[in-house]
Formats: C-alpha cells, structure tokens, sequence
C-alpha cells in the first residue's frame, strides 16, 4: 500500500485529536484535556485502523 493510500486517514486522525483536543482545553482547562486524551487517543487510534484497513481492501481488488 502506498503513502498516498495511508496519508489521509492518518491526517485526518491528527487533525481531529488536536481540534477536539485544544477546543476542550480552551473550554474547560488544560489539566482536563489532558485528562482526557487517552480515551480520546484510542478512539482516534482504533478509527484511523478500521479506515486503513477499509482502504487496504479496496486497495487490494
């Protein structure tokens, strides 16, 4: 699979980690984003696999 396959997908993870990330720090405090992030991480981890994973087999046809 090429990077151009696996870029987006993990791009767009990034992206919505540190927007959700920084609006709950800029809401509520730092301490509680920070709280907050490794369930937020693994959410964001887990969805970015299934679309890898999406793109692999539509890759692979």
């Amino acid at each position: 699979m090429k990077l151009r396959h696996i870029l987006p997908p993990v791009l767009f993870g990034l992206l919505f980690l540190t927007i959700i990330s920084v609006g709950d720090a800029l809401f509520w405090s730092v301490p509680h984003a920070l709280e907050k992030l490794p369930p937020r991480l693994l959410t964001i981890v887990v969805l970015t696999a299934l679309w890898l994973v999406h793109v692999y087999k539509r890759t692979v046809r």
